[in-house]
């Protein structure tokens, strides 16, 4: 997944980002809520820069994580101005800088955009293999709607899902919006209507 998002072209990356922004911005969700919680793109991630850009034009609060170094959690902290206000952090991910942004509270972000490596059929994502964004979600309450931005060839049937892994509530792609039933890793693991094989590790693949 991830060399087949490398060689993508930036022309690529923009367009892509762009059809993604375009259903983005047409939700009901997107078009009430107040305050979004987005990522800077890094590696041919899905491109932001369109719903950044659409959001601070009317008025949403516009939110972006911040890797906590002491705890190996994620911060939510918004912004006023992408060019003023982050500056590479982490693993070289563009962040907001502590003396310019506030932090946010998780209950006070409506809509959060998680960037993907892929996505299962059940919703549960592949990140960069650190669990901030896990650990960071198992926070979220209902009203918290987590969307993840994907490629089209991102999304695959099955790989293995772990205990802290949290589900998505929809995932936003090139070729449109999937939602997921709001399923838990244990009631999947009661549920006839998957197929489970356990791995040799006690994982389990769906």
């Amino acid at each position: 997944m991830i060399q087949k998002r490398n060689v993508l072209s930036h022309e690529e990356t923009l367009h892509f980002g762009n059809i993604v922004a375009s259903f983005i911005l047409e939700l009901t969700k997107y078009k009430k809520c107040k305050s979004i919680m987005v990522y800077f793109p890094k590696d041919n991630e899905i491109d932001t820069g369109k719903i950044i850009s659409h959001s601070f034009m009317y008025g949403k609060r516009v939110i972006f994580p911040r890797y906590n170094s002491q705890n190996g959690g994620l911060e939510a902290r918004s912004v006023c101005c992408v060019d003023r206000d982050l500056s590479p952090g982490s693993f070289g991910i563009m962040e907001p800088e502590s003396g310019n942004s506030e932090i946010v509270s998780l209950q006070d972000i409506e809509l959060i955009l998680i960037p993907c490596v892929a996505v299962n059929k059940q919703g549960y994502r592949i990140g960069r293999g650190g669990g901030c964004y896990d650990r960071f979600l198992s926070f979220a309450g209902k009203h918290n709607c987590k969307i993840g931005l994907v490629y089209d060839f991102q999304y695959v049937t099955d790989f293995e899902v772990q205990e802290h892994d949290i589900p998505l509530d929809m995932i936003i792609s090139n070729k449109g919006i999937r939602h997921f039933e709001k399923t838990s890793l244990i009631e999947l693991r009661k549920s006839d209507k998957y197929k489970k094989e356990r791995c040799n590790n006690g994982k389990f693949i769906y």
